[in-house]
């Protein structure tokens, strides 16, 4: 019996005491393993993991360390940053521009980058590794990704029987390799630096009210278990107000030398309410402490690079090696620019066969795509300058799969939800030494299928996890 067939007899066709065992299961466990959002409630999840090709979730792990390299040798290119983004005009994006191009005129004084960059896939048709986006800054969901893991583990041998011929993938490794990447970068701040005075500490910079913050309070205590070493957590207010840039451009606030600043947030325009928060931002920049993102990595990111880098004769100027530069194109839909005069032909499509299209703006965060007939009204009714802040996408169509999910102590059963497959990379490095770049673990993402933008603490998706079989 499928596992999807076992689940429907405890959920659907079991007696309530059935179900209200398994239920309160499932949130124990959940509680006592904090898989929790930032209120203690459990996290909204899918009750059994998705299934994944064994050669699709091996291909995602062999394309980690290739977006690494890539984002890397995007971000030693600022002229190529600032001359694909000309066209875009919207308001945060022109702010993150004039950061880069203020610390490149400066000079770069912190070489050594670090980047917990997440490649969110969905899988065409069952069948093709497609690549939705490429996350640079705030790459989250990373510690909860294992905790779910853990828990399908749980249910499959105390619930749910695994099908023979399905495995189970290795631990999810993503608590391990986070942190190490933070210890990593650290010492490479104390070797730049030489014997420092104050505490050398990672500052997470996060969002008042952080609705996230038990999956960013795992990294926080991994970290310091494991490595020795202190994270503090400040807002972007918090710099503008108490830090400061001393001798050799060090950063400190509160009497912390800050070896690395970590964003949990600044991805999104909420996070600068005013010109303090822009400051911030930038005296961060301007120091010797290694950013993770820094801001070169936080416009590589963005949708207008996505869409450019389709263009194969600018990837092979980024990835020059051809089989890597193969593999990676492999994983790309088709991509367009709506800049002025562009594409007009596959506009006219995409407006006819609005289905079949998404447009995407420069933001991270979720809840930001257009689709079918908004997508088909905002072609028509934008000014040229206005859809140039956009990019077009051919939609990926993945293979909707039965599952049940579980928000607020209640279950759902959704007979066709699709997933996305995210798979998490690590990078310390500068130019000509990488000095660590692999992959870091994976996460998946559910939900219904009538949903074009999901997001689990938008409410709109589910934390997942998954199991292997292998092509027939």
């Amino acid at each position: 019996m499928s596992i999807p067939e076992q689940l429907s007899r405890i959920v659907l066709d079991g007696e309530a005491e059935a179900r209200d065992e398994f239920l309160a299961d499932v949130e124990g466990w959940a509680r006592v393993h904090g898989l929790v959002m930032g209120s203690g409630a459990v996290a909204p999840l899918s009750l059994v993991p998705h299934p994944l090709k064994r050669e699709i979730f091996e291909e995602g792990l062999a394309l980690a360390p290739l977006f690494g390299k890539l984002v890397q040798n995007i971000s030693e290119d600022a002229q190529f940053l600032i001359d694909a983004h000309h066209n875009v005009t919207d308001e945060f994006t022109t702010h993150l521009l004039s950061i880069l191009k203020q610390v490149v005129n400066e000079g770069i004084r912190q070489p050594t980058a670090m980047g917990i960059h997440r490649s969110d896939y969905m899988i065409h048709h069952g069948e093709q590794i497609q690549q939705v986006e490429l996350n640079t800054i705030s790459s989250a969901f990373g510690a909860l990704a294992s905790r779910i893991a853990a828990l399908h583990h749980y249910i499959l041998h105390n619930w749910i029987k695994l099908p023979s011929g399905m495995s189970l993938p290795q631990p999810n490794p993503t608590l391990q390799r986070l942190p190490n990447a933070f210890n990593v970068a650290v010492n490479e701040y104390r070797r730049f630096r030489g014997s420092a005075g104050a505490p050398l500490v990672v500052m997470m910079i996060v969002q008042p009210g952080e609705r996230n913050s038990i999956d960013q309070r795992w990294l926080q205590h991994s970290l310091f278990e494991n490595h020795g070493i202190r994270t503090i957590r400040r807002s972007l207010a918090d710099v503008a107000s108490r830090a400061s840039l001393e001798n050799d451009f060090v950063l400190k606030i509160d009497g912390y030398e800050i070896a690395v600043a970590y964003y949990r947030a600044g991805y999104t325009p909420n996070d600068y309410p005013t010109d303090k928060e822009w400051a911030a931002r930038l005296l961060i920049e301007r120091s010797v402490a290694i950013k993770c993102p820094n801001i070169a990595y936080h416009l590589a990111g963005t949708k207008k690079i996505q869409q450019t880098l389709y263009d194969r004769s600018i990837l092979k100027r980024y990835l020059p090696n051809p089989s890597e530069e193969e593999r990676v194109f492999r994983c790309f839909t088709d991509q367009y620019s709506l800049d002025p005069g562009c594409n007009e032909g596959i506009i006219q499509q995409a407006i006819k066969d609005s289905h079949a299209f998404v447009m995407k703006p420069q933001r991270e965060g979720g809840g930001n795509l257009i689709a079918n007939s908004d997508m088909a009204h905002a072609l028509q009714t934008m000014s040229p300058d206005e859809r140039s802040n956009y990019i077009l996408m051919r939609r990926i169509v993945p293979a909707p799969k039965p599952t049940a999910s579980l928000r607020e102590s209640k279950i759902t059963w959704m007979p066709n939800s699709i997933t996305e497959f995210g798979v998490f990379t690590v990078f310390v490095g500068r130019p000509r030494d990488h000095i660590l770049n692999e992959a870091a673990g994976w996460l998946l993402r559910t939900k219904d299928e009538t949903l074009e933008d999901g997001g689990v603490a938008a409410g709109r998706a589910y934390l997942d996890s998954l199991y292997l079989y292998l092509s027939a």
